[in-house]
């Protein structure tokens, strides 16, 4: 999984460095990340409509990616496939 380092560097990636702060103040790592709501976001301090839906659309594109590789997996679904490996 990743550490909470791991995932304000993911934010980053896609120019979110105000919803870093929030993530990294709420210690928000990896295996937090994939149960996040826009309700949860919302309660640790992401008010905008905007970076909600984007960071959510973010969550949605990995837990594709994660299905998909444990998919493909020779030996099934480890549940981390993807992420932090």
């Amino acid at each position: 999984m990743w550490s909470i380092e791991e995932v304000g560097a993911w934010l980053e990636s896609f120019d979110l460095h105000d919803s870093k702060e929030c993530f990294i103040e709420n210690e928000i790592s990896g295996a937090e990340l994939f149960t996040l709501t826009d309700e949860d976001l919302v309660s640790i301090g992401i008010i905008k409509l905007g970076p909600r839906k984007k960071i959510l659309r973010k969550i949605e594109e990995l837990n594709i990616g994660r299905n998909q590789s444990a998919l493909n997996s020779p030996t099934g679904s480890d549940g981390a496939v993807g992420i932090g490996k």
